[in-house]
């Protein structure tokens, strides 16, 4: 069976290192995509939102038998759209569906944030944290990660994804 496994959570809370564990545990082929990836080292031009670019290569990927691991803030407006489209994209790609917030205290992502090797500059962290508990989108299973550790939180997403 393939996946498509969608993280969610503000900076700091851990979206890219559980989602590289995610794909890591999955069996058949695997692309963990990181939504910063293609916001900031991925230079594009033209009118494609990425979050329209990652729906598109999710589609692709799906459709060659390739389980797609997601993260990203995926906030804004346009948050439960993208996140409608990509369960219609698993739907019609038989693929199995697995939504995540990771909920997490703008405390402990500042602190984790300030551990980086290329931190986020501080007033970033506290924008996009407000934007995304201020987005009216759904979250799918919400994971309380401020004291979870790594392992715990992977076993809780990995078990999600086996209902």
């Amino acid at each position: 069976m393939t996946h498509l496994v969608l993280i969610r959570g503000p900076a700091g809370s851990g979206k890219s290192t559980l989602s590289d564990k995610v794909g890591k545990r999955i069996k058949g082929n695997v692309v963990v995509l990181h939504k910063d990836l293609f916001h900031f080292q991925i230079p594009q031009k033209g009118e494609l939102p990425v979050r329209e670019l990652l729906s598109l290569i999710s589609k692709f990927l799906l459709s060659r038998n390739f389980s797609v691991v997601l993260d990203g803030l995926f906030g804004g407006a346009s948050a439960q759209k993208t996140i409608s489209q990509l369960k219609r994209i698993a739907r019609r790609g038989n693929a199995k569906f697995t939504l995540v917030f990771l909920d997490t205290s703008k405390d402990v992502c500042l602190e984790r944030n300030r551990k980086r090797k290329k931190a986020i500059p501080i007033k970033d962290v506290h924008k996009w944290y407000d934007y995304i508990y201020k987005t009216k989108a759904e979250k799918g299973t919400v994971i309380n990660n401020n004291h979870l550790s790594e392992r715990e939180a992977l076993r809780r997403i990995m078990r999600e994804m086996e209902r």
